[in-house]
C-alpha cells in the first residue's frame, strides 16, 4: 500500500512539469487509502528502515498533499500530537498547510497545535517554521496572534519567519508599522527571510 501511494505522490509531482498524472482517475480512491492509512496504527520500524517507525503514515501524507481538504484537519491534529518521526511530522505540516488553506474557517484545534509547534523552542527548527507557514494559510484571530508571537521569539530565524508571513499583500497594510519597527531591531546581516520582509516593506 506505501508503494503504491508513493508511486501516487511521485506521478503527481511530474504534472507541474506539464506531464499528467496517469493515476489521476484514482484520486479519490487514493484519497480515501490515506485516511484509511492514517487511521492504522504507524507500520514498525523494521517494514521501512530508511523511514522508521510509520512509513504507513509518511506515504499517506505524502499522498494527500495534493488532495487533502478541510475534512481532514482532525487526522492531521492526532499525527502531529502522536508522531515523533520528523519525516511524517514535516510531511504532516506540510498537508496541514494545504488544509489550512482551503478551509474558509480553519479548524481551532489543528490551528492551536500548529501555534503549540511554532512557538515552542524544544520543537526541531524545521518543525517550527513549516507551522509558521501553514498558519501563515489562516487568517484567523489566533492565527496572527500567534505569528506576531513568533516575531518576539528568542531565535532571530523564527521571528522573520513570522514577519515574512505577516508581509503578506493583504495584511502588509495593516501591520506596516509593527513589521517597520520590528525590521529596525533586526541587524544588517539578519538571516532569511528577513531580506524578503525588507523587500516587501520596500515596494
Amino acid at each position: 500500500m506505501g508503494i503504491a501511494l508513493d508511486h501516487y505522490r511521485s506521478a503527481q509531482s511530474t504534472s507541474r512539469m506539464g506531464t499528467e498524472n496517469p493515476f489521476a482517475d484514482y484520486s479519490e480512491e487514493i484519497l480515501q487509502v490515506a485516511r484509511r492509512a492514517l487511521n492504522q496504527p504507524p507500520s514498525a520500524a523494521e517494514m521501512s528502515p530508511f523511514t522508521g517507525e510509520g512509513a504507513n503514515h509518511a506515504s499517506a501524507l505524502f499522498a494527500m498533499t495534493s488532495l487533502t481538504d478541510p475534512e481532514d484537519a482532525g487526522l492531521l491534529v492526532r499525527i502531529l500530537q502522536s508522531s515523533t518521526n520528523p519525516e511524517v511530522r514535516n510531511v504532516a505540516l506540510a498537508v496541514a498547510r494545504e488544509t489550512v488553506w482551503q478551509s474558509e474557517t480553519p479548524d481551532q484545534a489543528l490551528i492551536s497545535i500548529l501555534g503549540d509547534i511554532a512557538l515552542n523552542t524544544g520543537e526541531r527548527y524545521d518543525e517550527r517554521v513549516r507551522a509558521i507557514g501553514a498558519l501563515g494559510s489562516a487568517r484567523t484571530e489566533k492565527a496572527i496572534s500567534t505569528l506576531r508571537a513568533g516575531t518576539e521569539d528568542e531565535d532571530l530565524r523564527i521571528q522573520a519567519h513570522s514577519a515574512h508571513e505577516l508581509a503578506e499583500e493583504d495584511l502588509l497594510e495593516q501591520y506596516r508599522p509593527f513589521l517597520e519597527h520590528l525590521v529596525s531591531t533586526w541587524p544588517e546581516d539578519a538571516p532569511f527571510p528577513a531580506s524578503e520582509v525588507r523587500y516587501a516593506l520596500d515596494e
